[in-house]
């Protein structure tokens, strides 16, 4: 693994946690919390699309797409 897919997992398990935040705080109808989760759904799809394919090829109980 570089340190580019390390320093990219990372960032993913970071906005994995902040989403966690986010809902312990409130709920989905609020605007706010929705917006935030959203934002990190789309920086964890980012993310998943520059991890290495055979990194990924290894967690085939996923899917990444």
């Amino acid at each position: 693994m570089t340190r580019r897919d390390q320093e990219r997992l990372s960032a993913i398990e970071d906005a994995i946690e902040a989403i966690s935040d986010y809902v312990t705080n409130g709920d989905l109808h609020d605007g706010v919390v929705y917006d935030a989760c959203r934002a990190r759904l789309m920086e964890i799809a980012e993310a998943v699309k520059h991890v290495d394919s055979d990194l990924l090829a290894g967690e085939s109980d996923l899917a990444w797409n």
